[in-house]
């Protein structure tokens, strides 16, 4: 084997970095995510959580984070990490399959609030971009 031919040295320099972004997002998203159903241990709670994940990925991407001036560890951290871990469509699935009594006011309550959600969040980056709010 080759001495001077080390595996990692082949590895982009930004890959390492966005790992590192990618995890630490992960771990708060999770953490974040686990604290809210202690708070609030109901179906509910997911829906809410999968709505806020919604709004905070429609100022993410109305503000700009998804272009190619962004910095693309910004959206490791928040886009990848932690949105990723806190919203979640298995609990979704799962709870909906679970709740048959209220299933289809869960898949409404979901898809309806997740769509008012990124609407909601364009708007308010909307009106910081123009000095608003």
């Amino acid at each position: 084997m080759n001495s001077s031919i080390h595996p990692l040295k082949e590895i982009p320099p930004r890959f390492v970095d966005s790992i590192v972004f990618l995890s630490l997002g992960g771990f708060l998203g999770a953490t974040t995510r686990y604290v809210s159903t202690i708070l609030f241990p109901t179906l509910f709670a997911t829906i809410f959580v999968n709505t806020l994940g919604s709004f905070f990925i429609g100022i993410l991407f109305y503000t700009g984070t998804f272009t190619e001036r962004s910095n693309p560890m910004l959206h490791f951290l928040l886009v990848i990490g932690f949105l990723a871990s806190f919203t979640t469509y298995s609990t979704f699935a799962l709870e909906t399959f679970l709740s048959p009594r209220f299933a289809m006011l869960n898949i409404l309550l979901t898809y309806i609030l997740g769509f008012v959600g990124v609407l909601f969040g364009k708007f308010i980056s909307q009106k910081l971009q123009q000095g608003g709010l």
